[in-house]
């Protein structure tokens, strides 16, 4: 689902969630995480087509990180070049935009 989350709700009715704004992608685990609390204070606007790059971008940007970490430390520069070689590969087959992948096995120049 391509929403926005912004839970405004009172601690004791978070099931489990901090209280706060949370402006994110709703995905499978934070809906069920919603599922628990009262609606009256769940608010969720559609995902604008504008914003769409950033926040899906920003949202897999976690999720690559988080699957990374748990990936060998001296195989992580490797893997990840591949991932996103992959990823950009599959992105540049749909897309009208540019999109450079990555020439080398994870050198980087700084």
């Amino acid at each position: 689902m391509a929403d926005l989350c912004h839970p405004g709700y009172v601690e004791e009715e978070s099931g489990g969630l901090p209280p706060g704004l949370y402006e994110q992608l709703v995905t499978a685990g934070l809906e069920e995480q919603l599922r628990a609390i009262d609606d009256r204070y769940v608010s969720r606007t559609a995902l604008h087509q504008a914003e769409a790059p950033n926040r899906i971008a920003l949202h897999l940007s976690r999720q690559i990180e988080k699957a990374l970490d748990g990936v060998p430390e001296k195989d992580r520069v490797a893997v990840g070049v591949e991932v996103v070689r992959e990823l950009l590969g599959q992105t540049a087959n749909g897309c009208s935009g540019r999109v450079v992948l990555p020439a080398c096995s994870g050198d980087s120049r700084r």
